[in-house]
């Protein structure tokens, strides 16, 4: 069996027919993200940059293109049917997921007003972990080519893939970006949101702790904790979602999907929603 096909690959695997009974193309559970450190770049202005000088399409075409996944309106994946809404994205996001430079550098110009000392250190440099691979360092190419474009610089920092999160899970690592990605441990948002975003969540790497909106973001999550009425909770997630995405603490990624290949030998396999995985329990090898 195959995980994690190289994204060059896909084109040959799914295009011959060969590997008809041998494959899948599915949605997985994660969504990927961007974190941006809101202690380093407390503007929004800044943030929001960022998010639109980005060629979010290039980055899908560097992936895998249309094997990489949908782009994500949010942290919340659409598979959590009852915590799930469309997001309103920040004016001025290209909706195919192409870069809009001159929103990005309208941003900038406005950052120079509202947080001239963090426009200052955009343009001197970004600090970017990432996890060291072939596939990272295409993305990474691809990042700093859509910053120059306003005039954001980033100074890569790529970390050898077993050490990435215990290296930005760490609190003395000085970054201003982190690529992140999750999955809900079970079907309910309180899996996520709060994971990722509250001070007490095991993988939150925006650190927003200080930002002026962080107080009423815990009210909001505490509430959401306690109703007991699914329905109810659920629009709640909702709104903590856009919540986030009007802060951009971190930048949406992608709604990703997955591809697996098995051996002519093995029988039964099938991909089990439940684990996102094969039902290892079912196979067997073909005599």
């Amino acid at each position: 069996m195959s995980f994690g096909i190289q994204p060059e690959n896909l084109p040959t695997i799914f295009d011959d027919e060969t590997f008809k009974n041998r494959r899948v193309d599915y949605y997985d559970p994660y969504v990927t993200y961007t974190n941006l450190s809101v202690k380093a770049l407390p503007c929004l202005d800044v943030r929001k940059a960022i998010y639109l000088a980005l060629d979010r399409e290039a980055l899908r075409k560097a992936g895998g293109g249309p094997y990489t996944g949908d782009f994500a309106d949010g942290f919340v994946k659409p598979a959590l049917t009852l915590d799930y809404k469309k997001s309103t994205l920040p004016e001025g996001l290209n909706e195919d997921g192409t870069a809009n430079v001159e929103a990005a550098k309208a941003a900038m110009t406005a950052a120079e007003t509202a947080c001239p000392e963090i426009a200052q250190h955009a343009k001197d440099g970004l600090t970017y972990y990432r996890p060291a691979t072939p596939t990272w360092d295409k993305a990474i190419a691809i990042w700093i080519d859509s910053m120059s474009k306003v005039g954001i610089k980033l100074k890569d920092e790529p970390v050898e893939p077993s050490n990435y999160w215990p290296t930005v899970m760490n609190p003395e690592t000085n970054y201003d970006i982190a690529r992140g990605g999750w999955a809900p441990d079970w079907a309910n948002a309180s899996t996520v949101i709060p994971e990722l975003f509250s001070t007490t969540g095991g993988f939150n790497l925006t650190r927003n702790a200080d930002d002026p909106d962080y107080a009423k973001f815990q009210e909001m999550i505490d509430a959401a904790k306690a109703d007991l009425d699914r329905e109810s909770q659920g629009k709640k997630w909702q709104e903590l979602n856009q919540f986030i995405v009007d802060r951009l603490w971190a930048l949406p990624g992608t709604f990703t999907k997955a591809q697996s290949i098995w051996g002519s030998k093995v029988g039964n396999a099938y991909q089990w929603g439940p684990f996102g995985a094969f039902n290892y329990g079912d196979l067997y090898v073909k005599s």
